[in-house]
């Protein structure tokens, strides 16, 4: 054999492998990825309670110290 099918042939055992191995454990893949998926999505959010203002309510330091000091 040449070096180049030697390479050839060389190359073409790791890809059966590779395939046969990733065949095997492919079942375990998706279970975990499966598993890591359905945590990731019932993770519970926490709603913000109604007396405190959300990101969308953000006002300006210097406002709230006008507003601070009018009610004062």
């Amino acid at each position: 054999m040449t070096p180049v099918q030697t390479d050839a042939f060389a190359e073409a055992v790791l890809d059966r492998a590779a395939r046969l191995l990733l065949a095997e454990l492919r079942p375990q893949i998706d279970a975990v990825a499966a598993d890591r998926f359905r945590r990731r999505n019932s993770a519970v959010t926490p709603r913000p309670s109604s007396g405190r203002p959300t990101g969308a309510a953000v006002v300006s330091l210097n406002a709230w110290r006008i507003r601070k000091n009018a009610a004062a």
